[in-house]
């Protein structure tokens, strides 16, 4: 205090500093009237000081309003000091007011250092013990310790941070925390075996100890089961018998706790993985077990679990016929929320066709979930049909949901088929078939390859048309398509080659029209037209379709309904032109939807789901500016053909921000690439030695800057603060899709693949087609690199480039991704196994018309439903899920051993920038940029 005394006068005399200090002085020699006096002079600097601040932005004057907090509560410390009996009621005032103080360890030390004054750390271990919590989380593992350690320390023994034994009971919240962080932190990682010992030891008294409540004693069986799970990693079975008790001890201390349930169905689900070829009898003991107990977590909690729904479900559809485990899951499914299911719907109606008495069970799940929640169900169900055809348990779940909604039911399949309608027109439709079978008519060989493709658009003008598009179509190309047809015919029957030619001379001239039309730019289509039933459609009982994905964040759900369809559909100008369509909301709203045709969605469905997951993890990472997240979106198959994708306003993909930057700026788009041919002929390019072809690529790179998309940043923003935020949120965006991109194995991150958000400068991805390192793996043109990284998206970074905030966050990320890898793996589990998606069905097309290669972007629709027989498939869903594992466990690279987070992160990274690997890329997939 003496000290402070005569650094006081040190400090200028007119600022904060000075006049804080003086008053911790006062209320030091118990003068509170000098106390207050200064605290009066220290208020009105920081309103100066706030004043000059709030105009630029919260964010800035945030650590004021931190001071001006100080100030009240160091008025209360005066009133509690003179009036102890006001102590109880000023601490719970703080303790409400701390839950809305950001979770930043300076800003709650700056808080607990004036609290001390009034009430010891001793007096407030819970406070102190979620500072600890942040500090964890804050990556300053070390301070959590210290902070604990102060609050266990015992003078009558002799202990230095980092010894576990011979700590305080007193306060067993704090001795667990304690405990948990020695056996984590890397420091004392010599200590961990004794704190696992301290904690054997202490859960051993617990039976003689009424002081610890029972909540905390299963929390620590809790932490015990997880370290024995670890061990089951590295010995196998000789810790098994101590996992079962632990996690056994967990529910009997707490059986309504989430958390028991949970560890206790993990343990037998890992056991059971790891026993799937041993005695039936056992694995059934296991199965049931596991149901059991992820029926209980997903009861207690059903909003945060989709991790046990999923592997309930995975247990449920591979074991579900067996009597014993249809018994429980019997028993314990009615007890789980409907709503917990709306999480899970597309993995449900995936499997709509589940044989015998497992399958009615699914049914009864859904009449349920069709009862309580129609409206998220019924668009869903109704384009189910549309991919299950034959379904008969999909056209009994509709008549079900009839009874009651009939008009919700009719509507949605109505909006459904219009909208399939209105994604691909007659002429697209024609224009596509034709320009497939345009190559098969030189060979008889592939003509029942040929009319394959044809025969179903033929069939769809036998229908009739039904719109004025429809019609002008028909007029236009009606009799030389039916004459085509016919001479297909003839030639069936005949065999003669002059059948043929004047079939394709029928075709071709139809072919070459629609061509013409199609590539004239057409911006606008009226509804009326191409649609005249959506277009009368007003005031409607269905809800705006939404997805899965908002439900697994937990975000504020809306059904709003329908009340119509925007008049106009503007045609975004790309290959497969799009449509951009407007539904609006009986309360005014404007939800706008991307309408793709040519496209199967449902693969890019599960990984919204994926990223929903991601999300909530994320959540455990703190970073200065807020939280970490991907943008996620709505994805809505409607067939095997079309879909609705939520529109992300404010974003570019990052080829339009360079073309149009250099565009702007007289730069030539592919300047680049000009330096490359006056060294080699593309062409030729991709027959020279990797040693060339790093020689011409370098050279391309040291005459151009790179630096368009850093100028664009600058170019773009308002202030330097604004300026500062977006590159800030694009440096940590892009880290977070970076190594979530590389466990997911995404390919093809060409520039269209990849949007920027103007506003705050977030990284968005957009179409998930290659998945599972399809894109490495296939024979035209694999990608050499994990995650695209390339020297524009770098020079767009901070000062130090990878080594600032994006490596530190690629650590945080691949860290989280590694510690919950058992709730990543549920998830893609279920996405390989899924008998609805073609991930292992799909390949590049070479386009005959242009000279590039066409990934994800235009993806084939061609069909594979995966056979629960087929082993080659299953075999196949399984390297995946094994491939997986080897990234979330570090032991992703072959020739090294197990590897830690920031050594596999600096491996990766290599990899994706390294020009050696750039070189090899398909130039349209710009790796220049």
């Amino acid at each position: 205090l003496q000290t402070i005394s005569q650094r006081c006068h040190l400090l200028h005399e007119d600022t904060h500093g000075r006049s804080f200090y003086n008053i911790i002085d006062s209320i030091s020699r118990v003068d509170y009237e000098s106390a207050l006096k200064h605290l009066e002079l220290s208020r009105e600097h920081c309103i100066t000081d706030l004043k000059a601040r709030i105009s630029e932005s919260y964010r800035r004057a945030y650590t004021v309003m931190v001071r001006i907090q100080n100030l009240s509560e160091l008025e209360d410390v005066i009133d509690g000091l003179q009036n102890p009996e006001k102590i109880p009621t000023i601490k719970q005032t703080w303790d409400n007011r701390i839950k809305g103080v950001e979770e930043s360890v300076d800003t709650w030390l700056d808080i607990f250092s004036v609290r001390n004054l009034l009430i010891p750390p001793h007096d407030n271990t819970d406070a102190w013990v979620e500072l600890s919590k942040i500090a964890v989380n804050s990556y300053r593992p070390g301070l959590a310790v210290r902070v604990l350690y102060n609050l266990l320390i015992d003078n009558s023994v002799d202990v230095v941070p980092g010894d576990v034994i011979g700590i305080s009971d007193k306060y067993p919240r704090v001795k667990y925390e304690y405990i948990r962080n020695i056996s984590s932190y890397k420091r004392f990682h010599d200590r961990s075996e004794e704190a696992k010992l301290e904690m054997e030891s202490w859960v051993e008294k617990f039976h003689s100890d009424d002081h610890i409540p029972n909540t905390r004693k299963a929390k620590c069986y809790i932490v015990l089961a997880l370290w024995q799970l670890d061990d089951l990693e590295v010995n196998g079975y000789d810790s098994l018998e101590k996992l079962l008790e632990y996690s056994k001890q967990a529910i009997q201390y707490d059986p309504e706790n989430r958390s028991s349930w949970h560890i206790w169905g993990i343990v037998n689900y890992k056991i059971l993985s790891k026993n799937e070829s041993g005695n039936i009898e056992e694995i059934l003991c296991y199965v049931t077990a596991a149901i059991d107990a992820f029926a209980h977590s997903i009861k207690f909690d059903p909003k945060k679990n989709l991790r046990d729904i999923l592997r309930l479900l995975t247990l449920w559809f591979k074991h579900g016929n067996n009597l014993s485990v249809l018994e429980v899951l019997t028993q314990s499914l009615p007890n789980i929320p409907v709503d917990a299911w709306l999480t899970v719907i597309p993995q449900l109606l995936a499997r709509l066709n589940l044989p015998g008495d497992s399958g009615k069970l699914l049914k009864k799940v859904l009449f349920s979930m069709g009862k309580t929640n129609p409206q998220e169900l019924v668009f869903p169900l109704t384009v189910a049909l549309k991919y299950q055809v034959d379904n008969v348990t999909a056209k009994e779940l509709v008549e079900n949901l009839s009874i009651h909604s009939s008009k919700l039911v009719d509507e949605a399949i109505l909006v459904g088929n219009e909208l399939i309608r209105i994604a691909i027109l007659w002429n697209e439709q024609w224009y596509k078939g034709l320009n497939t079978i345009r190559f098969l008519f030189s060979d008889a060989t592939t003509f029942p390859e040929m009319m394959n493709i044809l025969n179903p658009l033929h069939e769809i003008l036998d229908q009739g048309y039904n719109t004025l598009h429809e019609k002008s179509f028909f007029k236009a190309f009606g009799k030389d398509l039916c004459k085509a047809r016919e001479c297909c015919r003839k030639y069936q029957q005949t065999g003669k080659q002059s059948y043929l030619k004047l079939a394709w001379d029928l075709y071709g001239h139809v072919y070459r029209i629609l061509k013409r039309q199609l590539s004239s730019d057409f911006n606008k289509l009226g509804l009326e037209n191409i649609s005249p039933k959506l277009h009368d459609q007003k005031d409607l009982d269905l809800a705006i379709p939404s997805s899965c994905t908002r439900y697994i964040q937990h975000e504020k759900i809306e059904m709003e309904k329908i009340s119509y369809f925007n008049p106009v559909l503007k045609v975004i100008q790309s290959k497969q032109k799009p449509r951009k369509i407007i539904i609006y909301g009986e309360s005014g709203s404007e939800n706008t939807y991307l309408l793709k045709g040519n496209e199967d969605l449902k693969q890019d469905e599960r990984v919204m789901q994926l990223f929903g997951l991601i999300n909530q993890l994320l959540l455990a990472i703190k970073i200065p500016s807020g939280k970490l997240k991907i943008q996620t979106y709505d994805v809505i198959p409607l067939s095997l053909e079309s879909g609705l994708i939520e529109w992300v306003p404010h974003c570019d993909t990052l080829h339009e921000l360079l073309y149009n930057y250099r565009t702007n700026h007289q730069i030539d788009h592919e300047i680049e690439l000009i330096y490359m041919e006056r060294c080699c002929p593309v062409q030729e390019y991709y027959k020279l030695p990797v040693i060339n072809k790093l020689e011409i690529f370098e050279y391309a790179l040291e005459k151009t800057d790179g630096d368009d998309l850093e100028r664009i940043f600058w170019l773009n923003s308002n202030n330097s603060e604004s300026w500062f935020i977006k590159r800030w949120n694009y440096v940590t965006s892009l880290a977070v899709m970076s190594m979530v991109g590389y466990v997911l194995g995404l390919g093809d991150r060409h520039p269209n693949n990849l949007m920027i958000n103007r506003n705050s400068g977030k990284v968005i991805n957009i179409d998930f087609g290659d998945c599972f390192e399809v894109a490495m793996n296939r024979e035209v043109f694999p990608e050499q690199v994990p995650f695209r990284l390339t020297r524009t998206l770098v020079n767009a970074m901070e000062v130090s480039g990878i080594e600032g905030n994006y490596r530190r966050t690629c650590e945080k990320v691949m860290g989280l991704l590694r510690e919950n890898r058992e709730s990543i793996v549920a998830v893609l589990e279920s996405f390989v196994f899924d008998p609805l998606i073609n991930w292992h069905g799909q390949e590049s097309i070479v386009d005959q018309e242009e000279d590039f290669v066409i990934g994800s972007s235009h993806r084939s629709v061609r069909r594979f439903y995966l056979d629960e027989e087929n082993e080659e498939i299953n075999q196949k869903a399984k390297q995946v899920l094994d491939r997986l594992t080897q990234k979330l466990t570090g032991y992703d690279f072959p020739k090294r051993s197990k590897l830690s987070i920031p050594d596999q992160v600096g491996l990766l990274i290599d990899q994706a920038t390294n020009n050696t690997n750039l070189c090899k890329s398909y130039l349209g997939w710009c790796p220049y940029w």
